[in-house]
């Protein structure tokens, strides 16, 4: 004999929509110019072959400003915040460094 007596659920399951996920905006890509001034994009409303170009400000990496485009794996891996500042023009100082 097979007593199921214990096993009630006390709360709906979650319930999802695919409205949820078409309302999100995806940014993917991301490929700096050479000269490290602009940083490419593309998204799904600007469709896949309308790249549009952003020029890079600042850069910040768990909120210290970085001088240079290098950001290594070993760096993310954990988690952490990678802030780009954008702008109208692209901003100089920026090295190939590493820092």
């Amino acid at each position: 004999m097979l007593a199921l007596a214990a096993c009630s659920q006390t709360e709906p399951p979650a319930q999802y929509s695919i409205e949820q996920f078409y309302n999100n905006t995806r940014i993917t890509g991301g490929a700096f110019l050479e000269d490290e001034s602009k940083l490419l994009v593309n998204s799904d409303e600007s469709g896949i072959f309308n790249v549009f170009e952003i020029d890079v400000q600042e850069i910040y990496m768990d909120g210290k400003r970085r001088h240079n485009l290098i950001v290594y794996h070993r760096d993310i891996m954990n988690g952490g915040t990678l802030e780009i500042v954008m702008g109208p023009s692209p901003a100089t100082g920026f090295t190939g460094q590493v820092e």
